[in-house]
C-alpha cells in the first residue's frame, strides 16, 4: 500500500485536527529547545512543525475543493428550479 493511498483514506477532520496539534506541539517544543540551547532538538522540532503545517495546508485544500464542488452542485440545482 502506498503512502498516498493511506493518506487518501484519512478523514479530513481527523487529518486537519491532528496536523494542527502536531504543529502547535512541535513548534512549542522547538521554541523551548531553542531557549534552552538544545540546537538539534530545536531543529528537529521545527522541521516537524513545518511538516505539520504542510499537512494542515494539504487537508485544507482538499476540504476547500470538496466544498467548492458542493457549492457548485447546489447552485446548479437552484438554477434548474428557477424559471427566469
Amino acid at each position: 500500500m502506498k503512502v498516498q493511498e493511506v493518506i487518501e483514506k484519512i478523514p479530513d477532520a481527523v487529518g486537519a485536527t491532528s496536523s494542527t496539534q502536531v504543529t502547535i506541539a512541535s513548534g512549542s517544543a522547538g521554541i523551548l529547545s531553542s531557549m534552552a540551547g538544545w540546537n538539534w532538538t530545536a531543529i528537529i522540532a521545527s522541521a516537524v512543525a513545518l511538516l505539520g503545517l504542510l499537512a494542515n495546508l494539504w487537508f485544507q485544500r482538499r476540504r476547500d475543493a470538496r466544498e467548492r464542488e458542493m457549492h457548485q452542485a447546489q447552485l446548479d440545482a437552484l438554477r434548474g428550479r428557477c424559471d427566469l
